[in-house]
């Protein structure tokens, strides 16, 4: 779905009726009106301030919840990004190339530095202890250092530990396996991720069991796991 300016502007700003306008005091432009769906806080504006309430400081105004495409003013190729404002707020934002609907790697640099070069999709939130200096947004380091990464010529997600499969290397050794960044890069800068294998197969987790779950962390020393390449960090994490 591609949206324009002036279409966004006439399903926000049009929806009020003459000499009202989205947010035109409070700065609040929408509201959860009486059937539960969001709709434009249409406020009265002041004759003085009606100059400063058309929102031509702004190009788009982003709907929540949906992907708005983005293209580049490019005559040789189709490419651009995608924003989505979420509902529960923060923003989800990847690019893409020939194909809005897939996800292509690009490099991402947050304040000069280049944190991967082959990032897919980055979130950008509000931290929420900023509230005397108007919200400030930052990258989540979870979700902006990349999410994929390339090992043994196959795309594995990172951080998500799963069952090890019969037939996979550690099956019956070890429970859970999950790919974690390295921290090393190959020669063409790409993340090299590290297979982590953990946990008891013979046994279970009952971390829902405070006895148990006491138990285990004081064996292991969960109150320092180490690093998240070691498979302690992973078995002290589900515990």
């Amino acid at each position: 779905m591609k949206v324009t300016r002036s279409q966004i502007r006439r399903l926000v700003i049009e929806a009020c009726w003459d000499g009202y306008s989205p947010g035109a005091q409070s700065g609040v432009k929408t509201k959860i009106g009486k059937s539960g769906n969001r709709v434009p806080n249409c406020e009265e504006i002041n004759e003085d301030d009606s100059d400063n309430v058309t929102d031509k400081n702004y190009d788009i105004i982003l709907p929540r919840g949906k992907d708005i495409i983005l293209k580049a003013e490019d005559e040789d190729y189709e490419r651009g990004l995608v924003i989505k404002l979420r509902d529960s707020g923060g923003y989800d934002v990847y690019y893409w190339y020939d194909n809005p609907k897939k996800i292509y790697p690009a490099e991402i640099k947050i304040d000069g530095e280049t944190i991967t070069d082959s990032g897919r999709k980055i979130f950008i939130g509000y931290h929420p202890e900023l509230k005397k200096e108007g919200l400030r947004r930052l990258i989540e380091a979870s979700e902006i250092s990349i999410n994929e990464a390339e090992y043994q010529g196959k795309r594995v997600k990172l951080n998500k530990p799963r069952r090890i499969r019969k037939g996979e290397p550690g099956y019956g050794k070890s429970q859970m396996v999950v790919f974690v960044n390295s921290g090393k890069k190959d020669k063409d800068g790409n993340i090299k991720p590290k297979r982590v294998a953990f946990g008891d197969p013979k046994s279970r987790i009952k971390k829902s069991n405070p006895k148990r779950r006491k138990s285990f962390r004081a064996r292991h020393n969960c109150d320092s796991p180490g690093e998240k390449t070691s498979a302690r960090y992973w078995s002290c994490k589900a515990w």
